[in-house]
């Protein structure tokens, strides 16, 4: 049996909300600016682009249950933002609804007549800002490098110290390459490393050690430490989690030194990071402790504050699959500048911080169609990954999108009413 055109025509709906189409229009051409001046007989029209297409319908639904399925159309037409119209000639067009008449006559009972006028959606794009307030970010980020460097060596202090105190930070500054060099370890099986990230970590702590008196040297060689991240093969994404996993950095740390008892007589420990170099001695709670415990939570800060400013860059180069990943990504980093701003005392590094809070708000997420959106699409009867989405979308791209986001084992069985998520394209 030949396909006739009639084969070829789709149930059309709304939002989801099937109804049929007696007629179907298709309004599209060109925007100009005309240009006529005094005295002159000729002008010229201006091409400015090409219009907004427009979908006018004339549709209707019918049945015993018709007034159930009007509402449901009028809603449907009334709801704000863009919704996806199946149309019965064009396909699948993203549209807003500029206007919705219902026609109801007694004689034809059980019927509701619709005139409805669509116009495509279109796309809001502005990449000269974008592109701006990303180069603004990574600037802020810089900023608050240098604001948080100045302030390390304003505090960092080891002058005088022994024994167990200098020990206790060298052990905290050890804790940082531990921490960096277990996570680019972890990933060595799946990112290729360079051959200058494999030297720079097996030649941190021996940099540490040499450099551990002079302050400014101990903010570059944490900095570069940091850096390291960003040998992890071509991963944005990877680099991005790496700074995310430091921001928290010592958080659980007590800044006692080990080996020396708190007012209550206990042992404290120095927190959740191992510790490379062990303490025999014990240091009484003086000047001196006070003098070490400064100067640790000095590198605590330091580091979390480099890990924030550097995954804050990251973020916005690597924002996500979707619009909802990418602003949640943004609000972790941002609530960690919050957090940051709730304790620092230098108006210098406080500056920084939240012009780098701002320009983060305003580059991430990207401009909307740059990225996809997490949508529920819910199969009104049991089908396969390929029926759903082809229906869906008339594409399969999304498949690997689906099948992981929802823990789907066999693509080939999808149960009927069951909400799925999956990434429709911006």
């Amino acid at each position: 049996m030949s396909t006739t055109w009639r084969n070829k025509l789709r149930p059309a709906s709304f939002r989801g909300v099937e109804f049929g189409v007696k007629e179907a229009e298709l309004s599209t051409g060109r925007r100009t600016a005309k240009h006529e001046f005094p005295g002159k007989d000729i002008g010229y029209t201006e091409d400015l682009g090409r219009k907004l297409r427009g979908f006018p319908l004339q549709g209707f639904v019918i049945g015993s249950n018709y007034m159930l399925l009007r509402d449901r159309l009028i809603s449907a037409c009334e709801k704000s933002g863009s919704g996806q119209l199946i149309h019965p000639y064009l396909g699948t067009k993203e549209v807003v609804c500029l206007d919705c008449k219902v026609r109801e006559v007694d004689h034809d009972g059980g019927m509701a007549i619709f005139s409805l006028v669509f116009d495509e959606a279109g796309e809001l794009v502005y990449p000269a800002a974008t592109s701006d307030a990303l180069s603004q970010l990574s600037a802020a980020a810089d900023d608050v490098q240098s604001a948080a460097a100045a302030v390390l060596e304003a505090i960092y202090d080891v002058g005088g110290l022994v024994g167990a105190a200098i020990a206790a930070v060298q052990d905290k500054l050890n804790s940082v390459t531990d921490v960096i060099d277990s996570a680019v370890m972890a990933a060595k099986a799946v990112y290729r490393i360079t051959a200058s990230t494999a030297f720079a970590l097996k030649n941190m702590k021996a940099q540490i050690l040499n450099a551990i008196a002079a302050p400014s040297q101990i903010a570059e060689i944490l900095n570069s430490a940091l850096d390291t991240f960003k040998g992890l093969g071509t991963s944005p994404q990877q680099i991005r989690d790496a700074y995310r996993g430091m921001i928290g950095f010592g958080s659980s740390s007590t800044g006692i030194v080990p080996g020396v008892n708190n007012q209550s007589g206990q042992s404290q420990s120095v927190g959740s990071f191992p510790s490379s170099t062990p303490v025999i001695l014990s240091i009484s709670r003086t000047k001196t402790n006070l003098q070490v415990t400064a100067t640790k939570q000095a590198i605590v800060n330091y580091v979390q504050q480099l890990s924030i400013a550097k995954a804050a860059v990251a973020v916005s180069q690597a924002p996500g699959a979707s619009y909802q990943e990418a602003t949640a990504l943004r609000d972790e980093i941002s609530s960690a500048i919050d957090s940051q701003l709730q304790t620092v005392t230098d108006d210098t590094l406080y500056l920084a911080l939240t012009k780098m809070q701002t320009l983060l708000r305003v580059a991430v997420p990207p401009q909307k169609q740059t990225l996809g959106s997490v949508i529920s699409i819910t199969p009104d009867r049991t089908s396969s990954s390929l029926v759903l989405l082809y229906d869906q979308f008339e594409s399969l791209a999304q498949e690997a999108d689906l099948l992981a986001r929802n823990g789907i084992v066999n693509p080939s069985f999808l149960t009927a009413k069951k909400d799925l998520k999956v990434i429709q394209s911006g």
